[in-house]
């Protein structure tokens, strides 16, 4: 079990990679390379994709994950390792191609809105019609 780990925020940061986090003692059974996480970051509560385990801490005061989004991987480890080398034969960051292989949300639907193009039959035109039918 481990206390810390890299995350990779969802959308990426321009000019960083990964964040190092602390683990809460609840969710170091639960956590897995793959899982999406919940984690603050500056003033925002952003998700973010767990990269892998952290050996040692960055100096600073490390911020807990606030909750894991996921009951598995939602990026498969076979996934996350081709994410991996693609970071590293392309030279870009992880949290990058990370990005482009998990969905983004689908915007909520607009109010919908209902309109009538065609207008209602009189009582006479209704009856034409019926003589008319086989």
């Amino acid at each position: 079990m481990h206390g810390l780990v890299q995350i990779a925020p969802l959308p990426p940061v321009p000019l960083h990679d990964l964040f190092t986090y602390r683990v809460p003692e609840l969710l170091r059974p639960r956590i897995q390379p793959g899982m999406r996480v919940r984690m603050p970051l500056g003033r925002q509560t952003r998700t973010g994709v767990v990269a892998g385990f952290a050996d040692a801490a960055p100096p600073g005061e490390l911020r807990p994950i606030l909750e894991v989004l996921d009951a598995d991987p939602f990026v498969p480890p076979e996934l996350l390792e081709l994410c991996r080398w693609t970071a590293g034969y392309y030279l870009a960051s992880l949290a990058d191609v990370l990005a482009t292989v998990v969905p983004v949300s689908l915007p909520a639907p607009a109010n919908e809105r209902v309109v009538r193009l065609v207008r209602r039959l009189t009582a006479d035109e209704e009856a034409t019609l019926a003589r008319r039918a086989p």
